[in-house]
């Protein structure tokens, strides 16, 4: 049973004052993931393609393109580094989406990038990048 919501429960994990530091910092990161999401209706109908792991890089795209990708066409790409040191991405996997200097910016922090630079991933880290149509 989820904590909150009734009178008998020592705490209330639906509002902000009942969660600690971590639970709320993990409440956080998927609201502001959510809250994108929703503003992306192309996100309904994207279909996924999922990259075999490489080096400990897990990648997979969110797009509704069919091969190959224009740069008018949305696409989330989400990066996970699953190692215990940094990665960089190897952009020339994912050359039926994303184009060298196509521009993708991270959806939480608002940083771009762009793509064929190199772009390192630390430990235990994921990323995901956007490209809005132009």
């Amino acid at each position: 049973e989820f904590p909150g919501g009734w009178h008998d429960h020592p705490s209330d994990k639906f509002s902000r004052s009942g969660r600690t530091g971590t639970e709320q910092e993990a409440f956080t990161f998927i609201q502001r993931i959510q809250q994108w999401k929703h503003a992306q209706p192309w996100m309904a109908q994207a279909q996924l393609t999922q990259f075999v792991p490489e080096n400990g890089l897990y990648i997979y795209v969110r797009h509704t393109c069919t091969s190959p990708c224009s740069r008018a066409e949305p696409l989330l790409l989400v990066a996970m580094n699953q190692q215990k040191e940094p990665r960089e991405i190897d952009w020339s996997r994912l050359s039926e989406f994303i184009a060298a200097g196509d521009v993708l910016e991270d959806i939480l922090t608002g940083i771009r990038y762009e793509a064929g630079a190199p772009l390192s991933l630390e430990q235990g880290t994921v990323l995901m990048l956007a490209r809005a149509p132009q």
